[in-house]
């Protein structure tokens, strides 16, 4: 579905992504991991045509997304949740899910498709009419992916949706993106908390300083790398620490 081939994303001198290749199948819930700064952000963002690469291909069934405007490509069928969530704090929560559907070619099953949603996270069916700006963080991040499935996104790109949530809320984050996953959903997802990550995706890729430095499933890189040495700037540690969560 998705083909990334020496991609590399400047700012400015900074060179943030160098020579990046990966792909992901459809069907798939692949990982990016590594500390921050390593350029997991970046790629997300230049996939959704937020920033503009200097150089590498973006392939997306099929069709290229260079040059491509971050609206052209949202319609498209990928769907970003930044770090930030970006929703808007002064509409309602029904308000920000409607924008959710503004590129959808028509209105066709959209009253179920907010049916699904609300059945998903039933708070925002309580809180409709409320502003979205007065949600908790958890329950904006909810609001934020309730807008993207509005979108019927090919792909869905996450990045850090635990970020800020409290233990609980960072549980059911991960049960969500498992029960997305398996319900069919395309899933690119950037994450910090490597142990749990691990737990549920098909692939990862570990990034440090911009580059590719490994690949594979969870059970190839908890056997060849030091996730969590690259994690802690290269200090070594052991194989428990890795899953024990203490990554830093």
């Amino acid at each position: 579905m998705l083909a990334i081939n020496g991609l590399q994303v400047r700012y400015g001198a900074i060179v943030a992504v160098r020579d990046l290749s990966l792909s992901v199948a459809e069907g798939e819930l692949v990982a990016l991991v590594g500390a921050n700064g390593a350029g997991k952000s970046t790629t997300m963002a230049a996939i959704a045509g937020v920033v503009k690469p200097s150089t590498g291909t973006i392939t997306f069934l099929g069709q290229s997304l260079r040059g491509r405007s971050s609206e052209a490509i949202a319609g498209l069928g990928v769907a970003l949740i930044p770090e930030d969530r970006g929703i808007f704090p002064s509409l309602t929560v029904e308000q920000n899910l409607r924008l959710g559907a503004y590129l959808r070619r028509g209105q066709k099953d959209l009253g179920k498709d907010f049916a699904s949603v609300y059945r998903r996270f039933p708070i925002l069916a309580e809180r409709a009419k409320q502003g979205a700006g007065t949600l908790s963080g958890g329950e904006q991040q909810q609001l934020a992916i309730g807008r993207a499935l509005l979108s019927r996104p090919k792909l869905l790109m996450l990045d850090e949706p635990s970020l800020g949530l409290s233990p609980t809320m960072v549980d059911r984050m991960f049960e969500l993106i498992d029960e997305l996953h398996r319900d069919g959903t395309t899933i690119l997802l950037v994450e910090q908390n490597v142990r749990r990550t691990l737990e549920i995706v098909d692939r990862a890729y570990l990034l440090t300083n911009g580059r590719l430095t490994a690949s594979g499933t969870p059970e190839q890189l908890r056997r060849e790398v030091d996730i969590a040495g690259a994690y802690m700037g290269g200090r070594a540690a052991a194989a428990g620490d890795i899953s024990e969560g203490r990554t830093g």
